[in-house]
This record gives C-alpha cells, structure tokens and sequence, in this order.
C-alpha cells in the first residue's frame, strides 16, 4: 500500500472536548470536523490516533471512541481506516480493550494501533503486548514519537521489531514512528 498516511490527532485540537468533574465529556464537533478535513482535503489517508482527556472515566471513554467512529469512520469524505490510542503504558491496559473493542464493533476490518506517549517504546511494550494477548486484541500499528538520533531510532527498531517478532501474535504490526521533536 503506497497511500501516504497521515497522522491526527483530533481530540487535541483547542476546545475539541471538555471533561466534566464527573468524567463524562461534551465534544465539540464543529472543532474535530475541520481538524480532520483541513487534514483529509490533501487526498491522504488518515490515521487518527486519539488521546484519552485527562479525567475522562472509563465508561465515557468507551462512549467517546463509539460517536467519534460512528460519526467519522463511515464517512468517505475522510476515508479513516486507521485508528491508534495514544496513551500511556498504564492508559493503554486500561483503555486499549475498550478501543479495540468499539472499533472491531463499529467498523469491522478497520485497523487498530497503539501510540505510546513516552519517549522510549520499549518502556511498558511487554506487559502492553502481554495484555493483548491475554485479550486477543490486535495491534496492527505501533507508533511514537521520535525524539532521538537517527542511530538511536536504528536501535530503537531493531529491538521494537525483535520483540515484536518473538509473538505470533504481533508479526504483522506495523511499525509507524512520528518524527518530530517531544512537547515540554
């Protein structure tokens, strides 16, 4: 597959999501739909990766992740087949099941990934992938964001690839790095 793959990140986007001291969320649809076509306008694919709000509860994230697919996987006009949580390690055994979840529901034979926050991958990556087993839970992506030379993220794949290799399970994931500079 030669599409160039895009990646967004739409609950991030200024005002796009408030949580409420409850943990339940109002979005802001208005302020997602023109993040994802300013986005999707340039005849890319999207990869949308989605970071769970601080204080969100579980159960409202779940709700969250089945109205952003339900209004936006389905629509061709953004041709979203990709969807990653991004998220920390701990996050991730807590929300990825849920994610999965919804998507496998709402759009089957989309494809889901996992975009670890913290600088180094490999940092939670066993008990991530021992979780997903466990679950039977597809990781067809693995992203994050590089922040390290490029001999350093040589490594980096290497040993993201040999771990992954060792499970059945993730032979087929793919590896998606974001080349860019970490927030402070």
């Amino acid at each position: 597959d030669n599409t160039m793959v895009v990646r967004v990140a739409p609950l991030t986007a200024e005002n796009a999501i408030e949580v409420n001291s409850d943990g339940s969320f109002v979005l802001h649809e208005a302020v997602i739909d023109a993040t994802l076509m300013g986005v999707a306008q340039r005849q890319v694919s999207l990869l949308v990766s989605l970071t769970p709000p601080p204080g969100i509860a579980i159960r409202a994230w779940e709700e969250l992740v089945t109205v952003l697919l339900k209004r936006y996987a389905m629509q061709s006009r953004y041709r979203i087949l990709r969807w990653e949580l991004a998220a920390t390690p701990e996050q991730a055994r807590l929300l990825y099941p849920a994610f999965v979840k919804s998507l496998q529901r709402e759009i089957p034979g989309a494809l889901a990934g996992y975009r670890f926050v913290s600088a180094n991958p490999l940092v939670g990556l066993d008990k991530f992938m021992e979780s997903c087993i466990e679950n039977a839970l597809p990781v067809h992506i693995l992203g994050w964001r590089v922040t390290e030379s490029a001999e350093e993220l040589g490594q980096t794949l290497l040993l993201l690839r040999h771990r992954l290799s060792q499970s059945p399970w993730f032979r087929t994931t793919r590896l998606l790095p974001e080349i860019g500079r970490a927030h402070v």
